[in-house]
């Protein structure tokens, strides 16, 4: 398990004011925060909505990176095996 930290906390904050989460996906941006603070390469989910969302990811990883993070991929596990089977890189 990854900790909660004050600075993935901050980094969550960055993330619904900039990326354009809703202010009720404050959990999915303190997962991503936490990813990235803690330099995961993926976080996997079915969550389309916020997470392996194809749409907000750029703005995510432009988030991070403006903050001195290194963003995680966010995709589905499918998108992940897919990718992983084909050879395919993600960055």
């Amino acid at each position: 398990m990854l900790e909660h930290t004050s600075r993935s906390e901050a980094l969550a904050v960055e993330l619904l004011k900039r990326s354009g989460l809703p202010p009720t996906a404050k959990k999915d941006a303190e997962h991503i925060a936490i990813a990235a603070v803690h330099r995961m390469d993926f976080l996997v989910s079915w969550n389309c909505a916020h997470l392996a969302n194809e749409q907000l990811a750029p703005r995510i990883a432009a988030i991070c990176r403006q903050e001195s993070y290194s963003p995680p991929v966010l995709c589905t596990p499918e998108q992940l095996l897919t990718r992983y089977e084909h050879g395919h890189t993600f960055r």
